[in-house]
């Protein structure tokens, strides 16, 4: 870097700013209370039980919501039918039986997605409970600012309404804490107008014809917000 006097005047403020970010002046910081932030390493390293937890094996065999969710991915590919994996509010895993046509023999939800796809066997399908890789949690409407990638939660009316069998049955939906006519309404909003054809181009196969379509609709597509309540959504989608 060049000895200039913009260099050395941004040099002496970095320094100053460094003192304040090291001295008892910064910020107190609750790595837990902290509403627009958060220390994810202090918590990983907490939930692991590792000081440096950057490998895959450390996570997959460690993390707190995963030890019963192995077992269940595993009998869950074992099964004769398809199986999806669920949470319910306490953040304990769940199967539901999932409809036969579905493209995978496994769904879980993912509220992890990068530990839960490494448990996950290749063929499964991790449905992203935070938007950031679900097309469908993705153009739900913001309602609320939080920490950002943690806005748009997918709950299971909607992860229902698109794996589950028609009619789930009861303990899995008071589980789910999800009722049947939100699942129904859901459902009935993923097959009408924007939301059926978003759904169209993700999950299509990619032909020239497809293409061409994802990419002149592309700036709509990505304007494109739905309703997270089911029922509103169905109203806006449908009618």
């Amino acid at each position: 870097m060049p000895a200039t006097r913009f260099t050395g005047v941004a040099s002496a403020l970095l320094l100053v700013w460094l003192c304040a970010a090291v001295s008892p002046l910064r910020a107190p910081f609750d790595v837990r209370s902290t509403p627009g932030s958060f220390n994810v390493r202090s918590s990983d390293v907490e939930g692991l039980g590792d000081h440096n937890p950057v490998r895959t094996a450390t996570w997959v065999a460690n993390w707190p919501a995963l030890p019963e969710g192995r077992g269940m991915l595993a009998q869950a590919a074992r099964a004769p039918r398809p199986t999806l994996l669920y949470f319910d509010a306490g953040r304990r895993l769940h199967a539901t039986p999932m409809r036969e046509d579905s493209p995978y023999h496994v769904v879980i939800v993912g509220r992890h997605l990068g530990v839960t796809g490494a448990a996950a066997p290749l063929d499964a399908y991790v449905n992203d409970a935070w938007g950031l890789a679900s097309p469908v949690g993705a153009h739900l409407a913001l309602e609320r600012w939080s920490w950002p990638g943690h806005e748009k939660f997918l709950r299971n009316h909607w992860v229902f309404a698109e794996w589950a069998v028609e009619n789930p049955p009861q303990r899995d939906l008071l589980r789910a804490g999800a009722s049947r006519e939100a699942v129904e309404a859901a459902r009935a909003a993923l097959g009408c107008g924007e939301l059926a054809e978003l759904r169209e181009s993700v999950r299509a196969p990619l032909t020239a014809g497809r293409f061409w379509r994802n990419l002149t609709a592309s700036f709509e597509r990505t304007q494109f917000r739905f309703a997270r309540w089911p029922a509103a959504a169905e109203r806006a989608l449908c009618d």
